[in-house]
């Protein structure tokens, strides 16, 4: 037995440098893995300092039988998000917002009826922004990080964190509650984040998203990123035709401006009520089984 050791040392000592070297150190633990990544991208602290975030996205997007489709979108916020928050969508002639409370919408018909509406705002906001602004939002109420693992991407060393969301967090069971999201091993930068594709039963499954990034654009005192790949995928992983990329642009504008941009301007004797029983809002907080 003392042999067969011996031997073993000696072989670990023969390896290469460079693979060795790739011998991930201790994990680290979730909560202290997200804190870090969040420094390595200015901090938390100045993300919530940025005052209030105007974040403009320009998406084109090529659906899977080739058809190519266009949106704008600006979510405007209250770091760390996603509420206080206003959504517009001036193509659709959709303005929609939460004050922290409830949600509200007015379209080109008037102010939106739907009982839903109270809560279905800041699921829609989540939607869009929770990717955008990684790893920042990994710290929102109804996120949590259920475990670290070594791994790598495309040769590149990363931290991958297994991400378990509420049932709630997002505006459709389409987007899948468990993502995958890759920190670089050095410098903790957001590289990478898979959400898997979601069967929904009677033979229905929604795709799956794999989200990149590149062009990093510094905000105040934060770094977040100017473009956004989005690419479907199959049940199995793989790469579909349809894709989106989304052009970023973030804009900073004083607290002041907070009650204007999110008070709900319907008068409250016209406000839709949920109705009587537990609001739907209530199980925001139960994460997904």
């Amino acid at each position: 037995m003392k042999q067969k050791a011996l031997v073993a040392v000696a072989a670990a000592l023969l390896l290469p440098l460079s693979a060795r070297a790739q011998a991930p150190a201790d994990t680290p633990k979730p909560l202290d893995l997200v804190r870090r990544a969040c420094d390595a991208a200015g901090g938390a602290q100045a993300f919530r300092d940025l005052g209030i975030l105007k974040v403009t996205i320009r998406s084109q997007e090529v659906m899977q039988d080739g058809k190519q489709q266009s949106r704008l979108a600006i979510l405007t916020m209250l770091p760390p998000g996603p509420v206080p928050g206003r959504m517009e969508l001036p193509e659709e002639n959709i303005l929609a917002g939460d004050d922290g409370n409830d949600g509200w919408a007015i379209t080109s018909h008037g102010p939106d009826p739907r009982p839903s509406t109270q809560y279905m705002v800041r699921r829609l906001m989540r939607t869009d922004l929770f990717p955008v602004l990684l790893p920042f939002s990994l710290t929102w109420k109804g996120v949590g990080v259920e475990g670290v693992r070594a791994a790598s991407l495309k040769g590149t060393p990363v931290w991958r964190l297994d991400v378990r969301l509420t049932t709630t967090f997002f505006h459709t069971a389409q987007v899948s509650t468990k993502w995958v999201v890759d920190l670089d091993r050095t410098t903790l930068a957001v590289l990478h984040a898979d959400s898997p594709a979601t069967d929904l039963g009677k033979g229905i499954v929604a795709d799956g998203m794999r989200f990149g990034w590149k062009e990093p654009v510094k905000v105040g005192q934060v770094w977040l990123r100017g473009e956004q790949t989005v690419i479907g995928v199959d049940e199995a992983g793989a790469s579909k035709v349809h894709r989106r990329v989304d052009k970023i642009e973030f804009t900073q504008l004083p607290v002041s401006e907070g009650d204007a941009l999110f008070a709900n301007p319907i008068p409250p004797d016209k406000r839709p009520k949920l109705p009587e029983g537990k609001p739907p809002a209530a199980i925001e907080n139960q994460p997904k089984s």
